[in-house]
Formats: structure tokens, C-alpha cells, sequence
């Protein structure tokens, strides 16, 4: 196998160095602690490299975490929401089916998805919940199902009955300038009494700007989508629609970024499984960058000379 990789990173003159220097940066940007960084570096990074050159050669495509947002409703109004819910001026629960089918059409074309992030808006406002998570538990190709949630609902015992599932874990905010909302004691209490796996997240916030152009060169824009953890850990299917990121998914969607034709998969298509797939790989494995780079200030984050951290869940 060793040899079928190196013959083909050669004759494709895909550079080893680089696959490497791409999955270091990745896991830099995803994991802060230098120790973990070193160890991340002598194991997984070999590892993660390996799978990604490995899928190009088999022509098989791997999901390491997808975001799947199935509503745009959402109890909050956030300033800095970076899939930017606040600005849906009539949002929406997609409907139970459609969703359904588009994760359907998926599974006709990859062989994994290690970790489907279920978010909004708010998960947990979606009338048909349970029946979303019903089908989604009975993949395997699903490995692990994580729901993100503001810590404003409690879920009702139907839905609280699903969430004991082994697959299953919630990620709860915990925004404390919103105490009058905050509910995560309350449901900590819930999902104690029912043994549901759960995680507590205080992540930083960061503004990624506004929806001007940057007018960034292609040498800068290959540059930032080179380092973004978003290629790999939050790609996105969002109504029917597969996109590299969530900027690009809600900003197009939204009419604030310009869509390009070739920077997100179309699920619905009427073409065959086969046809689709290769579509889905090309974009996955061949883009050098996204117009969405061009209208993003997350590159920012490690530059010591920009301060772009915000309060979390800080309300318009």
C-alpha cells in the first residue's frame, strides 16, 4: 500500500511534504494544547494524512465531522452566530423528509461520516426531532451523532429517551451573559437522570467580519484555505446542498457572498449516484480555495497584530 501512495502522490505531483504540512495545520487550529500538538504530530497526523491520500486513491470519500443543520429557527439572537441565523428573516424547520433524503442521497456516496453534527438555529426546536434521529442512529456509516445546543430547551422525554443512544452526545453552551435564558443546570440535571452523554463547551468566539471583499490575491486565498480547519472539521449539508464551510454555506444562502458554481455539490441533482460522487470528490479533493475566503477574517484568529475574540452568545 506504502508504494501504491507514493507512485500515486508522483504521478498526480501531490507534494508529501505538504499533505503533512495541511493536516499539522489542522490539528493546530483544532487542538490548543502544545503537548497534545506533539503528540498529535508523531500519531494521528501521519495517520490523517494517510486516510485523506489513501480515499483519493480508492476514489472513496470519508466524512471526519459534517454539520448538518436542520433548522434556522433558534431561541437566541446571537451577534456573532458564525452560521448566522440571526440575519434569516423567516426561518424555517426544514421539512423531516427532505432532510431525510438528502442524508439518504449521502450515504449513497461515502463510506463514513466518523462524526454528523446536528445544529440550527436551535436542534432541539425542531418539531420532528425524534424521527431525524431515528433514521440517523440506524447507519452505520454514521460512527458518532454530536447535537449542538444553546442551552435554552429542555427536550421533552421522547426526545431525552433517544438522546441515552451509545451514539449519541450533546454539546451544551454555556452563555453567562444570557443567565435569565440559561438553562444548562437544569438540563445537566435531566441528562443525569436519563445517563445521556454530554459536554459542557466554553469555546472562544471570533468575528469573522463583515461582507465586503478583502480582494485577497490567489497566493493569499490558496494560503488561507490551506490552514483552515474548516476543509476537514466543518464542511456542511445544508438544504440539499453540500459546501465546504459554514460561511460559505449561510453567507451564499443568505445573498452576503457571491455563489460560485464550483464551490458547492448540489445533492438533489438528477444524476446517478456514480456521477454525483465523482462531482463530490472533485470538489473535495482538487479546490485550492473558495470565493468565501475573500469575504472571511478567520485567517486572522493566530495573527498576534488582530484581536477579533468576542463574548460568546452575546445578544443583538
Amino acid at each position: 500500500m506504502k508504494n501504491k501512495i507514493y507512485k500515486f502522490l508522483f504521478l498526480k505531483k501531490i507534494n508529501l511534504t505538504k499533505a503533512y504540512r495541511s493536516a499539522y495545520y489542522i490539528f493546530k487550529k483544532r487542538f490548543t494544547n502544545n503537548y497534545l500538538i506533539k503528540s498529535l504530530s508523531i500519531i494521528s497526523i501521519p495517520y490523517f494524512t494517510y486516510k485523506i491520500i489513501n480515499n483519493i486513491i480508492n476514489r472513496k470519500i470519508d466524512f471526519y465531522e459534517l454539520e448538518f443543520p436542520i433548522t434556522t429557527i433558534c431561541s437566541l439572537k446571537c451577534k456573532y452566530c458564525s452560521n448566522l441565523i440571526p440575519r434569516y428573516e423567516n426561518p424555517i424547520n426544514f421539512p423531516t423528509n427532505v432532510l431525510i433524503q438528502d442524508i439518504e442521497s449521502l450515504f449513497g456516496m461515502v463510506s463514513k461520516i466518523y462524526n454528523l453534527k446536528i445544529l440550527g438555529g436551535e436542534p432541539f426546536l425542531h418539531e420532528k426531532l425524534d424521527k431525524i434521529l431515528d433514521f440517523i442512529i440506524k447507519s452505520d456509516k454514521i460512527v458518532y451523532i454530536t447535537i449542538i445546543s444553546n442551552s435554552t430547551i429542555v427536550p421533552n422525554e421522547k426526545i431525552l429517551n433517544i438522546l441515552k443512544n451509545k451514539k449519541i452526545e450533546v454539546k451544551l453552551s454555556n452563555y453567562n451573559n444570557i443567565k435569565e435564558l440559561n438553562k444548562v443546570d437544569e438540563i445537566i440535571k435531566v441528562f443525569e437522570k436519563y445517563k445521556i452523554k454530554y459536554q459542557v463547551i466554553n469555546n472562544p468566539w471570533f468575528d469573522f467580519g463583515n461582507f465586503k471583499s478583502r480582494n485577497r490575491n490567489i497566493k493569499q486565498l490558496r494560503e488561507i484555505f490551506f490552514k483552515c480547519p474548516n476543509r476537514y472539521f466543518a464542511n456542511v449539508l445544508f438544504n440539499g446542498q453540500y459546501y465546504i464551510c459554514p460561511r460559505s454555506a449561510h453567507g451564499t444562502d443568505l445573498g452576503l457572498i457571491p455563489k460560485k458554481k464550483n464551490e458547492y455539490f448540489n445533492l438533489r441533482s438528477n444524476k446517478s449516484n456514480i456521477e454525483k460522487k465523482e462531482e463530490l470528490m472533485n470538489l473535495i479533493n482538487k479546490i485550492e480555495f473558495i470565493n468565501t475566503c475573500n469575504y472571511c477574517d478567520e485567517c486572522l484568529i493566530e495573527n498576534p497584530n488582530y484581536n477579533i475574540e468576542v463574548t460568546p452568545g452575546e445578544q443583538n
